[in-house]
């Protein structure tokens, strides 16, 4: 869980609690924004792995781009942004995806 998420989860209930208000009003209020917040996350890693290769390569071709933004898992997401960074060429991260995400 990301410090956001964490912050979030700890200062809703204490925040309606000053204002007197009961949780469970704003229990699928703060679902929703828990939700929200991932997505939030999960678009922002796969948009920075596509900025870097394409700040790295020149260009990404389409059908790599739309399997990078396809990916929903955090931690997947966050190991290829760290590959993104060290690999040499776009093939290796090809061979990246398809050896250990598929």
């Amino acid at each position: 869980m990301i410090l956001a998420e964490q912050e979030l989860q700890q200062d809703l209930p204490r925040q309606c609690m000053q204002k007197d208000e009961p949780w469970g009003l704003h229990q699928r209020s703060h679902q929703e924004l828990e939700q929200s917040l991932r997505h939030g996350v999960q678009q922002g890693l796969q948009e920075a792995v596509v900025d870097i290769l394409e700040s790295r390569f020149d260009h990404v071709p389409l059908p790599l781009k739309k399997r990078l933004t396809g990916i929903a898992d955090q931690a997947v997401l966050e190991s290829l942004l760290q590959k993104a960074v060290t690999i040499d060429t776009l093939a290796e991260l090809e061979e990246y995806i398809f050896d250990y995400i598929t």
